[in-house]
C-alpha cells in the first residue's frame, strides 16, 4: 500500500493482534519493514530473558505502552505464535516459493539470507548513492 513506516507499524500491530485472537493472517508484501517486524520479534522470542522483558521490548519495538495490560497480553500471545515467511522467486520460466522463515542474514542460501531479495534492493540503492557521491567528489 505504500505505506511510510510508522503505518506499517500501525497495520502490523493490528496484525499481531488478530493473530494473538487466533486469526489466521497470509500477507504479501514487497516491504522490507513488515520482514524487519517479523524478525525482530522472532529475534526477541530466541533470547534468554523472561517473558516481562520480551514484551517490554516488543512494546519499545511498535511504540506501544507496555504497561498496558491489554496490549501485554497480546505480545504475550504474539510470543507463542509461530511465523512463516516464504519468498518467491522465477526458476526455468516457473514461479517457485522458498521457506525463509528463518530470516538468518548469515545463512548460504542467499535468498534466506536477502529476504527474497528485498535485503539486495535496499543494499543496491545505498551502493548506488554511496558512488554517485563519491563521483561527484573525484569530479
Amino acid at each position: 500500500m505504500g505505506l511510510h513506516p510508522m503505518g506499517t507499524f500501525a497495520v502490523m500491530t493490528l496484525v499481531l493482534d488478530l493473530l494473538s485472537r487466533g486469526y489466521k493472517v497470509v500477507i504479501t508484501t514487497h516491504s522490507s519493514h513488515v520482514l524487519d517486524i517479523v524478525w525482530a520479534i522472532e529475534a526477541i522470542k530466541r533470547q534468554r530473558m523472561d517473558e516481562k522483558q520480551k514484551i517490554d521490548l516488543i512494546s519499545k519495538l511498535l511504540d506501544l505502552p507496555a504497561n498496558d495490560i491489554g496490549i501485554a497480553d497480546m505480545i504475550r500471545r504474539v510470543l507463542r505464535l509461530e511465523f512463516r515467511t516464504h519468498s518467491f522467486y522465477y526458476d526455468d520460466g516457473c514461479v517457485r516459493a522458498r521457506d525463509i522463515s528463518s530470516l538468518d542474514p548469515g545463512d548460504d542460501d542467499e535468498i534466506v539470507a536477502g529476504w527474497g531479495g528485498l535485503a539486495a534492493y535496499s543494499g543496491r540503492v545505498s551502493d548506488t548513492v554511496a558512488e554517485a557521491v563519491r563521483r561527484s567528489s573525484d569530479a
